[in-house]
């Protein structure tokens, strides 16, 4: 599910860990080298036996917040792992970008993030969204 306001179904998750090991998500507003951050949760168990079999998901519903539009947040998963340095295996950092269910809310149906420019993240955003649509008709359109 994307990262939009009011999704009370987002999850992050993590796959390919230490099976059975305890992992932890945090969230920050600027990378986590920059900045505190401004949420934990868990720790979780893993699920799955023995390294690189572990997964798991963490739900965090994104509530439908006007001064979350186009904000980013930037999350890693830290999961206790033995043969990590310092007895922790960090991920790489995820970075999630708030958007409307609807574009045209702000404007301009081209502002896909509505950051008031139409602009290479909008791009982005697009290119990600491309490709086979379970909600579309037979013709690809609405």
């Amino acid at each position: 599910d994307p990262p939009l306001l009011g999704n009370d179904v987002f999850r992050f998750g993590i796959d390919g860990a230490l099976g059975g090991a305890t992992a932890t998500l945090t969230l920050h507003r600027v990378s986590a080298d920059d900045g505190a951050p401004i949420a934990t949760f868990g720790p979780i168990v893993l699920e799955g036996d023995g390294p690189g079999a572990g997964h798991g998901t963490i739900f965090w519903p994104i509530p439908d917040d006007p001064a979350l539009l186009g904000d980013e947040i930037h999350a890693h998963w830290s999961v206790d792992d033995p043969a990590a340095a310092d007895g922790v295996a960090r991920s790489a950092e995820a970075r999630v970008r708030f958007y409307r269910t609807d574009p045209t809310s702000c404007g301009c149906p081209a502002d896909l993030d509505c950051d008031h420019a139409v602009d290479f993240t909008d791009l982005v955003d697009l290119l990600g969204r491309w490709g086979a649509c379970d909600l579309c008709g037979a013709d690809g359109g609405a």
